[in-house]
């Protein structure tokens, strides 16, 4: 009996892990709906999959679904309050429905995490921007630049992106462009 329950165990796992790999197939398309439905449906054989969770939310946030990416989130760090790219991502919910402190106590968490990079720091460049804290923009963005460029691969776009925002911010600043 033990046999049987240990080979059932592992193929549940890799059925979920193949349902998984689906469903992030699926947001990479763009098929948020459908990539929800392969989540939920995965969810019913392990409601408590941190992993799981986490891409229901990323699908419902692409999806322009907040109440429900944020729900998604929030189940993900009851399960594991120490998973930082949920943090970050609740952090964009919150951002994208207006609620910006919220958005930097999560921000602030992946930093205590020590799981943060560039694009944490990007986006909380933005949300200091909507917040009119233009030196606490200035210092995300100088911070995203910095981590941006210190990649093993540079993506010059991105850099360039946080160069606009930044020289924007400290103009705002009353520093002007340095």
């Amino acid at each position: 009996v033990l046999l049987f329950v240990v080979g059932m165990a592992s193929f549940s796992a890799s059925k979920l892990e193949a349902l998984s790999d689906d469903g992030v197939s699926l947001i990479e398309d763009g098929r948020y709906d459908d990539a929800v439905s392969v989540f939920t449906g995965a969810l019913k054989s392990n409601p408590n999959d941190p992993e799981l969770l986490y891409y229901l939310g990323i699908s419902h946030f692409n999806n322009g679904n907040y109440t429900d990416a944020m729900k998604a989130f929030m189940d993900t760090l009851k399960v594991d309050p120490s998973f930082a790219r949920a943090h970050h991502n609740l952090g964009l919910t919150y951002h994208a429905m207006g609620m910006h402190y919220h958005a930097l106590e999560n921000y602030e968490r992946v930093i205590n995490l020590g799981a943060d990079d560039d694009m944490l720091h990007y986006h909380m460049g933005l949300t200091k921007i909507v917040l009119l804290d233009w030196d606490g923009a200035v210092e995300s963005l100088e911070t995203a630049l910095i981590l941006g460029a210190r990649k093993d691969t540079v993506d010059d776009k991105m850099l360039g992106e946080y160069r606009r925002y930044l020289d924007y911010a400290k103009e705002r600043a009353g520093g002007g462009v340095r």
